[in-house]
Order: structure tokens, then sequence, then C-alpha cells
């Protein structure tokens, strides 16, 4: 959210992105350090052998996500959302989240998870999942 506008809707950067296209590349292995966002040495090692995983984003396309301008903006939100986060995310700490879910109109629960790390469905599936159920069965 805070990413959001300027300087992604800003003249001089639309230029470079009309210049350069696709070309410009974002690595993910700079941007982020996995050893600590997973909260283990050797993550950032072990996520390489994963031949699915992505490694750079063009920079059009990472642009579009902050320039992206929903349908219904978040302040006009009137479906349930479900914001959550590990209370040990480096990449999306708790009081971003709480910015963020704070931000969102109509329902909306924050589960900050108790000595989690980033990627909740992967190294915090079962706590994730009983959260999610929860959420689900309470909106149906």
């Amino acid at each position: 959210m805070m990413m959001r506008g300027a300087p992604w809707r800003s003249e001089p950067l639309q230029q470079a992105l009309a210049t350069t296209g696709r070309a410009a590349r974002l690595d993910v292995g700079i941007l982020f350090n996995f050893d600590v966002d997973y909260g283990y040495p050797g993550a950032g090692e072990q996520k390489r052998l994963d031949p699915w995983n992505t490694w750079s984003y063009d920079l059009a396309s990472w642009a579009s996500l902050f320039t992206y301008d929903p349908k219904i903006p978040v302040g006009e939100n009137k479906k349930p959302i479900l914001v959550a986060s590990g209370e040990k995310d480096p990449t999306f700490p708790p009081a971003i989240m709480k910015m963020t879910a704070e931000s969102i109109a109509g329902p909306v629960t924050l589960k900050i998870f108790d000595g989690a790390s980033h990627q909740l469905m992967l190294f915090h599936t079962a706590d994730f999942s009983a959260v999610l159920d929860d959420f689900v069965l309470g909106h149906i």
C-alpha cells in the first residue's frame, strides 16, 4: 500500500518502462534473503533446487502491481477478507500487516501467527489451514 502511486505512476518511470519494455528485470535472489525470510540457514539454496520457482520479474509487471486500480477500492470493500502473516516475517512484518488490514473496509480478520516466519502455507501448514478453515466456514 505504501508503494502505490508515485513513483510508479510518475511520467519518468512510465517513459522508462515504455523504453525498456519487459527487458528491465528485478532479480528475486537480490531482493529477498530467503534464509532470513524463511527462518533457517540454507533456505535460499534449497529454494534454488525447485525448477518451478520464479527468479526474476520484469519491471513492467512489478510496476503493474503497484498501479493496479481495483474495480472496488479497498475503502469500499464489503466482502470478508483474511489478512495473515507470521510474527517473525521480515518481508511482511506485523506492523505492515496491521496497517494493511486497517486500510481495508468491510469485515477484515487479521491473524498474526505467533513465532511464524514467511510462507505460512509451507512452514505453518496445520495452523494456517485451521485458521483458513474457520474463516471460510464462518462466512458461508
